[in-house]
């Protein structure tokens, strides 16, 4: 994988119970790479603070499909949390890993 941020997609969210979202990210640049459950992973999300960083641990991962998946609290407080509850099929998202 690069060492800068790379482009991912939304390819699935979805509610696992009140206050937490699964979200599953796409890059043809994952293909062949698998992370180790717990791995740290950085996005970078635009907010109205400007572009700010947030970090999650990798929930699972699909090597084969090029995905890896993040839960989120979905606590409305941060930028984190904003988008997880908001992102969508298709949506872009700059990620990196560490």
């Amino acid at each position: 994988m690069a060492q800068g941020f790379e482009a991912g997609r939304v390819s699935a969210a979805r509610l696992l119970r009140p206050g937490v979202r699964n979200v599953t990210l796409a890059a043809k640049s994952l293909v062949g790479t698998a992370f180790e459950a717990g791995a740290d992973v950085a996005f970078r999300l635009s907010g109205h603070a400007g572009i700010e960083e947030r970090r999650y641990s990798v929930w699972k991962t699909d090597a084969d499909a090029g995905t890896f998946d993040v839960c989120v609290v979905l606590h409305g407080l941060g930028p984190g949390s904003r988008w997880a509850e908001r992102c969508a099929l298709g949506d872009e998202v700059e990620f990196l890993d560490r």
